[in-house]
């Protein structure tokens, strides 16, 4: 599919299209393509499309696509093959509140408030790429990775993906593409979405984290009752540390997945129960 506007010529391919993938001189989000002929404020930032600001125009095939005003780009209401819907990250830490993260393996970007902290952002899951270009341009937008701290030179390498919980396994890197699963089995009302969490300038591969209506707590630790019923495996909190200590909130995720994680960056996480106690 060919589309052209008055701000430039570019090339769409959508994943069933005859030769999809990246155009010659292009660059590649996965699922779609354009060309590079646009420069300066339009030119593509890691594979999306400026929109808005200096570059405003309408994003091509706009049943695929649309002006997201979080980062001035344009996004694709599903970020891969299967219907899903897109991608988004929302940890506001605060009592009553759901903390969601990208389920991909992707890097949330945002475009910085007064109000945001390491434990308060929320925008679009984008590539890396994106948050490798993205201090290049006037978008605005920042990088965070799911502990708030800030994208700078990217995940380290990691060259296989452990084997791991099916329920909960890793993600990012060289695992599934396809992300963590949807909706773990069995599918109950509100369901138990997942989200990929761990991943850092340090920790190349994440773990699949539940998200239900909050995140764990040492008050309220709803977010892992019903494992054993549901599935037959107990879940743990993985609790970053901090300082000394832990932060006063974490990622529910199956037990053992939560150890293997914990043990597979040392120093880095805890473990807790639902009594917020220190897991062997």
């Amino acid at each position: 599919m060919l589309v052209v506007s008055s701000m430039g010529c570019f090339v769409m391919h959508s994943p069933g299209d005859e030769g999809a993938g990246p155009a010659d001189g292009g660059a590649d989000t996965g699922t779609w393509s354009w060309d590079a002929e646009a420069d300066g404020p339009c030119a593509p930032v890691g594979g999306y499309l400026p929109c808005d600001g200096e570059c405003e125009r309408e994003c091509p095939n706009r049943a695929r696509f649309f002006c997201a005003p979080e980062l001035g780009v344009c996004y694709p209401f599903h970020t891969i093959e299967e219907d899903r819907g897109g991608e988004y990250c929302n940890v506001r830490y605060r009592p009553s509140t759901r903390a969601v993260y990208c389920y991909s393996g992707n890097i949330c970007a945002v475009r910085p408030t007064e109000d945001m902290s390491s434990d308060s952002f929320g925008g679009l899951c984008v590539r890396p790429e994106f948050c490798d270009e993205v201090d290049e341009t006037e978008l605005g937008a920042v990088c965070r990775y799911s502990d708030g701290t800030t994208y700078e030179e990217g995940p380290p390498e990691v060259e296989e993906c452990p084997e791991g919980n099916p329920l909960t396994p890793f993600c990012g890197g060289p695992c599934d593409p396809d992300g963590c699963p949807f909706t773990i089995p069995p599918h109950r009302p509100g369901g138990w979405e997942v989200s990929c969490v761990g991943i850092s300038e340090t920790r190349g591969i994440g773990v699949c984290a539940l998200h239900t209506k909050y995140p764990c707590t040492p008050i309220d630790d709803t977010s892992t009752e019903g494992c054993e019923l549901y599935w037959g495996q107990p879940c743990l909190c993985l609790v970053h540390r901090e300082g000394d200590g832990y932060r006063d909130w974490g990622w529910a995720t199956m037990a053992d997945s939560c150890r293997a994680y914990r043990d597979m960056y040392p120093g880095d996480f805890g473990c807790f129960d639902a009594e917020w106690h220190l897991a062997d």
